[in-house]
């Protein structure tokens, strides 16, 4: 929220590329509204089949092991409610009530471990910074919270507890 840079590598030119071919194109053809952008950030399981503890090679030493997914942690699976190995796709996403379409703005995979809530801050911060076309005025928590959701504005800071 201090404005610092969020580092990039491979998926900040993959986030770039989206928004020249993708997401401009969908503002200037009217799906994506210019004004009084609804957006909303969700995250989903996305489940890797290696397997975490690795596998022995023949003829190397017991104690060495490849990992063919090094990145890849766990973390909770609330659609199936079990843990799950992998990543999480998380999304920011918009809403137009006119034509009742949900747009992508952009996609990040993020570690299986982070919680929505840290992804939502991290992607709207990436919205924000790399995205300037986009004005978005109110901000929907579509995440799984385990106090009263806030509203308001991340840009303003005015933001609390919902009173629904």
């Amino acid at each position: 929220m201090s404005g610092k840079d969020i580092p990039f590598n491979f998926e900040g030119r993959l986030q770039r590329f989206f928004y020249h071919v993708a997401v401009l194109p969908s503002m200037e053809s009217g799906l994506i509204p210019r004004e009084h952008l609804t957006v909303s950030g969700d995250g989903t399981a996305v489940h890797t089949h290696a397997c975490p503890r690795g596998h022995h090679r023949v003829g190397a030493p017991e104690n060495l092991r490849h990992f063919p997914d090094p990145d890849a942690s766990w973390g909770w699976d609330s659609d199936l409610e079990k843990y799950y190995f992998g990543y999480t796709l998380f999304q920011l996403s918009c809403y137009n009530s006119e034509l009742r379409t949900d747009l992508p703005l952009l996609l990040r995979f993020t570690s299986a471990k982070r919680h929505d809530s840290v992804n939502f801050l991290v992607a709207f911060h990436e919205l924000e910074k790399h995205m300037p076309a986009v004005s978005t005025s109110i901000c929907a928590w579509i995440l799984q919270w385990t106090i009263t959701p806030p509203t308001g504005s991340l840009k303003t800071g005015e933001y609390g507890p919902s009173s629904t």
